[in-house]
């Protein structure tokens, strides 16, 4: 069944029985028929060409590279159609069949095409809710400003460059909310206090400066609850032991000293279930194997000594799921993964299995299901991407694809 462009009715014209079924009853049935089709994501492998018998929505990945998409012949049985961009970095270029471009249907974008029986009009905007989200890595590298994204429910990619940091910097630390993600500190050649914040939910954008930390330092970990996110240790030109916290949905303020590490450190990792975040690791002038607890509702306490890693290490990465949390590489090149249960207190981490590529300085980011380490060095700056399953704690990690930088020492949100 068509859709038919409606009719329209002149003053006073009696309608007639074929009029009525023409242009109510079967568009109406048509409109019920096409709410009831289920869309399925189409990879494409070439341009194509759309057809009035063709679903009105369309969810299209271009596969990596731009697509041109032909509209059917303007007539009366054109219907409207609503294409969806599910692909990470290529667009889909919407044309009439007379070669005249009508629309540029960007990654993360809906384009609604709509027809006038003699033309074709249309209009895009942004998808926010259409995938299960984004991860982002941020800084790193020779001072690098890149802030790069990957989908967190897709295990084969490569990340796409989102936009800039405030300010280039490298050993910078991320905590994030169900809104934003923020990165904090970092190493510009000097101390940095700046935090930057940018929207989970938007794949084009350049970060925002929120405010300060407390103290400027660089090398430090990061651990996120439901309200707060929390800054812990780092590099002041000593091992610093402080734990700052911002509140989550707040997109202007300066973070507030909450209290102390257990052992003052540098160049740690976090990891984050609901009620407790652990900083696990880090270098006092050797590698440590401590993990240190706090609770993520609380804005004043010191943190308090888990156990222990399975190996001493700095420059290590952490990624949380519900139950577990996982802290990879670090150390001269380490490729070990461990974990430690979220809602444990008492506990020392157990070796989970390896990274890919065994390396110092990922950045690690979480999704529902999977976990992914990114960049980090080897003795030389790397852009790998790892990812394992939250939900497995005897696994080795899988590449996923690259950073769009090769760079060490990122921050994840």
């Amino acid at each position: 069944m068509a859709w038919t462009t409606p009719k329209t009715w002149a003053y006073k014209e009696i309608p007639t029985a074929a009029n009525l079924n023409t242009h109510l009853r079967d568009n109406e049935n048509f409109l019920y028929s096409a709410a009831l089709q289920i869309p399925t994501i189409e990879t494409l492998s070439d341009d194509k060409t759309l057809t009035d018998s063709d679903a009105s929505v369309l969810i299209l990945n271009p596969g990596g590279t731009d697509r041109k998409i032909t509209l059917p012949a303007e007539g009366a049985n054109n219907h409207p159609f609503t294409i969806v961009n599910v692909g990470t970095a290529a667009k889909l270029n919407v044309w009439d069949d007379g070669n005249n471009a009508k629309l540029v249907i960007w990654p993360f974008c809906v384009g609604y095409l709509i027809p006038d029986a003699t033309s074709w009009w249309g209009y895009s905007t942004t998808v926010t809710k259409l995938v299960t989200g984004f991860g982002f890595f941020g800084g790193g590298g020779s001072y690098s400003n890149v802030i790069d994204y990957i989908i967190l429910a897709t295990i084969t990619q490569n990340a796409v460059d989102v936009g800039d940091l405030t300010v280039a910097r490298r050993e910078l630390a991320g905590v994030r909310g169900s809104t934003y993600g923020f990165f904090g500190g970092g190493n510009t050649g000097a101390l940095s206090n700046v935090i930057d914040y940018i929207t989970k939910a938007t794949a084009i954008q350049n970060a925002i400066d929120t405010g300060d930390l407390s103290v400027a330092r660089y090398a430090l970990g990061g651990v996120s609850g439901s309200t707060y996110g929390f800054f812990g240790g780092g590099n002041t030109g000593a091992f610093s032991d402080v734990i700052d916290y911002i509140t989550l949905a707040n997109t202007s303020q300066n973070a507030s000293d909450v209290g102390d590490l257990s052992v003052a450190r540098y160049s740690l990792g976090g990891v984050s279930g609901s009620t407790y975040g652990f900083f696990g690791g880090g270098v006092t002038g050797a590698g440590q194997e401590v993990i240190d607890y706090i609770a993520l509702a609380t804005t004043t306490q010191n943190a308090a000594d888990t156990g222990d890693l399975t190996v001493a290490r700095s420059g290590l990465a952490g990624v949380s799921g519900s139950i577990y949390g996982f802290f990879g590489g670090g150390g001269s090149y380490s490729n070990v993964i461990d974990y430690i249960t979220l809602a444990t207190i008492t506990q020392n981490a157990v070796d989970v299995g390896d990274l890919t590529v065994a390396r110092a300085g990922p950045g690690g980011v979480s999704g529902s299901s999977y976990g992914f380490f990114g960049g980090g060095t080897t003795g030389s700056e790397s852009d790998v991407i790892d990812y394992i399953a939250l939900a497995t704690t005897t696994q080795n990690a899988t590449d996923t694809g690259d950073l769009t930088v090769a760079r060490s020492y990122p921050a994840g949100v």
